[in-house]
């Protein structure tokens, strides 16, 4: 149950509201971010949907998950209808 980024995850900014959940990382590289997250989403109940272009699309847990990478960020947004 939950999400983890890596270690060592910098995050310079985030919106966190009751339903919605952005956070955007400087650090580690991004193309490192979408392969953890690739080994771990499985790992911890998420069904990855999609993987094209360094961006992932999943779902588990009631949570509707998307992750974007570009040059020097990384972008990771939960949603839920809760």
């Amino acid at each position: 149950e939950g999400l983890s980024v890596p270690r060592g995850a910098e995050i310079s900014d985030r919106v966190d509201s009751a339903n919605n959940i952005t956070v955007v990382m400087t650090a580690p590289d991004a193309l490192e971010v979408a392969d953890y997250l690739r080994r771990t989403l499985p790992t911890l109940g998420f069904t990855i949907t999609g993987d094209a272009q360094n961006s992932l699309i999943f779902e588990g847990g009631g949570w509707q998950g998307a992750f974007t990478a570009s040059k020097g960020y990384a972008a990771l947004t939960l949603r839920t209808d809760r």
